[in-house]
């Protein structure tokens, strides 16, 4: 390869580290990825010095030296300060299984030589990778984006700028606490079922919340459903794929979901005003349905002002994080 500058993007996660070599251009070109597994044991120590010797490894494999590499971009599944000297800290990591701050960005420099490091919360890096492909088709600079997995994370970028608060927390859209109105819990919990009226937002509408409601419903209710005759538990897929096929029950689940997330979503929008809400992880594969029902709830909901706020499906996928990662490097 030339002797132009490059840029990696890292995105550490409980399971793999992915790693990207990317041009140092607007619109950075992905030339190289590499994935190593993730070391959580002995408290996760071995993870960072793995990830600079991966580093080392892509850069070989590019015929390039660590020296042409102008920046790192790291994504990491925890909290991120930043002090008065620039210094980017974790402010632990159960994931990763650090239970005290580390200094991710000192000690890489330290592994790799490199000076200029850029560390953010993984759903933030995910955020403005999406936001930076949206920008290709579009002037959206404020973006709120939610994904939907396991758990809810999600970014907000406000004016171009991530929204990480004081500590590092800003963006946990997962943890706002929220107490859904929805007919179908009322019934659900005054039929006995074992649910909290009162509860964060992933609690509802992960895939393992949605979930946990279709659970409820089979077992407090005798509703006719397709989902009765599934060999296991119903997961968010098989709610979604009822629904969509006219099943009466699991349409009903999917109306509370988007009740739910709706309303949610409507008091982000009051405080962030946002170009756009980008949804993602592994629910979303529901596509154009969960899109549609998401905004007409949201519509009901929202304050006017903020009625025309443009809904879309993330669409870089694994790779939104890497290059997320490194969009604050990009041309510095």
């Amino acid at each position: 390869m030339s002797d132009n500058n490059y840029l990696i993007g890292i995105d550490i996660g409980g399971t793999t580290v992915k790693l990207g070599l990317y041009s140092d251009e607007a619109d950075p070109a992905l030339l190289n990825k590499k994935v190593i597994p993730t070391r959580t044991e002995d408290g996760g120590a071995e993870i960072l010095s793995d990830t600079a010797k991966a580093l080392r490894q892509l850069a070989e494999e590019a015929d390039i030296a660590l020296t042409q590499v102008s920046g790192l971009g790291i994504g990491v599944p925890g909290p991120v300060l930043t002090d008065a000297d620039g210094n980017q800290f974790v402010n632990k990591c159960v994931n990763l299984g650090w239970e005290t701050t580390v200094n991710v960005s000192d000690i890489l420099t330290g592994l790799s030589g490199i000076d200029k490091i850029s560390v953010l919360n993984d759903a933030n890096a995910a955020a403005l990778g999406e936001l930076h492909a949206s920008k290709a088709s579009g002037s959206a600079n404020s973006a709120v984006m939610v994904t939907l997995g396991t758990g809810v994370g999600g970014g907000v970028i406000v004016d171009g700028k991530i929204v990480t608060g004081a500590f590092g927390s800003g963006g946990e859209i997962g943890h706002m606490p929220v107490s859904p109105t929805h007919l179908l819990l009322q019934v659900l919990i005054s039929k006995g079922a074992d649910l909290n009226a009162s509860a964060d937002l992933e609690y509802y509408v992960s895939a393992t919340g949605i979930s946990r409601i279709a659970n409820a419903v089979l077992s407090v209710t005798d509703a006719e459903t397709t989902l009765r005759s599934l060999d296991a538990s119903p997961i968010a897929k098989d709610v979604f794929d009822a629904a969509k096929s006219g099943d009466a029950c699991a349409i009903e689940i999917c109306d509370f979901f988007f009740d739910t997330l709706g309303t949610a979503l409507a008091s982000v929008a009051s405080v962030t005003d946002p170009d756009m809400f980008i949804i993602g992880g592994g629910v979303s594969h529901a596509g154009e349905y969960l899109l549609k029902g998401l905004q007409e709830a949201y519509r009901s909901k929202v304050f006017h002002a903020s009625i025309d706020t443009e809904f879309k499906l993330a669409e870089l996928g694994n790779d939104a994080g890497l290059i997320g990662a490194i969009v604050p490097l990009i041309g510095s």
